[in-house]
């Protein structure tokens, strides 16, 4: 909804779980993921929710890789409890991920109550994707105690050694490489640029402030 709102975005949204009958979203209309090269060439970025891989064909899969690596397009997972990426092992987009995503631990389904804020890294603070106000230490002050705490994330990623670095992470929990547990990474494949956001409810952060950190933020990742 962001993105549709956004005039310097243009959109192609394509919600997989909907009925056939429902008006997909976005400036450019679309009923189906592209199957060319050719069509996948006519957008800069593709960004995955967490969307049942079976709604895609191994070619487009493997289209995506090619769109990545070869003509360099960019590739962004967000990260869901039921199939991003966990589903995604084994298939022609687990090489493009800037994470490695072979030692999740088994689904928990238990309710979560205690919430967390990102930490930056060295990259995250060099960045602009969690500059939300003009004034270093008031951005500084907002991201340690006043933005609004994220619950879920994706346990048991790391990121992949001289491909993924790692912009914010977890003040807390502990990866399997023995680092902070990676909350967003980005990278390169081939050619193309790549990212991974391990947490889906960057919406918290909309509270009390309007849309402008949670606009800024995803804004800047685009």
């Amino acid at each position: 909804n962001e993105m549709i709102r956004d005039k310097t975005v243009d959109i192609s949204c394509l919600l997989t779980s909907a009925d056939p009958s429902f008006a997909q979203e976005g400036d450019k209309h679309i009923t189906r993921f592209p199957e060319s090269i050719e069509e996948l060439l006519e957008y800069d970025v593709v960004v995955f929710g967490d969307v049942d891989p079976r709604q895609f064909s191994d070619r487009q899969l493997q289209l995506i890789s090619e769109f990545v690596s070869k003509r360099g397009g960019g590739f962004g997972m967000i990260s869901g409890p039921r199939w991003s990426p966990r589903a995604y092992r084994n298939t022609a987009i687990e090489s493009i991920l800037p994470v490695n995503i072979t030692k999740l631990p088994p689904e928990d389904h238990s309710t979560i109550t205690a919430g967390f804020r990102p930490v930056l890294t060295k990259e995250g603070q060099q960045s602009t994707l969690f500059r939300f106000f003009p004034d270093k230490e008031r951005n500084k002050r907002f991201l340690a105690s006043e933005i609004q705490p994220l619950f879920w994330y994706q346990r048991g990623v790391t990121a992949k050694p001289g491909v993924g670095e790692v912009y914010a992470e977890h003040p807390t929990d502990i990866a399997p490489d023995g680092r902070k547990a990676p909350l967003l990474v980005l990278g390169r494949f081939g050619s193309g640029r790549t990212l991974f956001s391990a947490f889906d409810d960057s919406w918290r952060w909309r509270f009390y402030t309007g849309e402008s950190v949670f606009d800024t933020y995803w804004v800047q990742q685009f």
